[in-house]
């Protein structure tokens, strides 16, 4: 056997090492984030959201990109004062991704007009906690104190919790980090300021759901 058929035999070997390897901490990464959503299923407060949704990014970056489109039908269905269908709908894009925070606000307003108190209760939980893991981690304000966020959605998800609506959108660059921009009103005073997310992981996101 030659020398150049060994180099290929060897290379082969780890290629299919690596790819095993990658595989495993893939199916253990997947592991860890179903027990999670398990664990907030039953409304465990000890749950680390930051840390949850940034697992989401690494086994399922598909689940949170696409988010403004998928929740149409449901705020149609809002829209249409169908509480039934609006709360349906709201669990099937919960089930695709259990950090829909959007989602979990729609359903929580189905719910509470359904009067279903225990379901109201669960949601306003998991939007509950994952805006506080994104105002937790800065405050907005320049673009070294820029929230951190997975999506686009949890951007405007952040506004409206803010109470401040959102009145444009543009893209910068600081210190190797993409930061999404949005102008944003407070709709008592009329003022209007920019809030600054680390658009990073949303990026890397959108660039791994196109290649699954």
């Amino acid at each position: 056997m030659n020398i150049r058929l060994l180099m290929l035999c060897a290379a082969a070997a780890l290629c299919a090492y690596a790819s095993a390897h990658a595989q495993q901490r893939d199916s253990s990464l997947r592991a860890e984030y179903d027990a999670l959503v398990e664990r907030l299923k039953h409304n465990d407060t000890t749950v680390d959201f930051a840390s949850m949704r940034r697992l989401l990014s690494k086994v399922n970056p598909a689940a949170v990109t696409g988010g403004m489109l998928l929740h149409k039908p449901i705020l149609d269905a809002l829209q249409d004062r169908d509480m039934k269908r609006t709360y349906r709908l709201a669990l099937e894009a919960i089930d695709r991704n259990y950090l829909d925070v959007r989602a979990h606000i729609l359903a929580s307003i189905a719910a509470h007009k359904l009067g279903n108190d225990s379901a109201w209760k669960h949601h306003r939980f998991v939007f509950g906690g994952i805006i506080r893991s994104i105002l937790g981690s800065g405050d907005g304000e320049t673009p070294e104190t820029a929230y951190e966020v997975i999506s686009v959605d949890e951007e405007y998800a952040t506004l409206s919790a803010l109470g401040l609506e959102p009145r444009g959108q543009s893209i910068d660059h600081d210190a190797g980090h993409t930061l999404d921009v949005l102008k944003a009103m407070n709709p008592d005073t009329k003022a209007v300021r920019k809030i600054y997310f680390n658009a990073d992981i949303v990026l890397e996101n959108e660039r791994r759901a196109i290649e699954q």
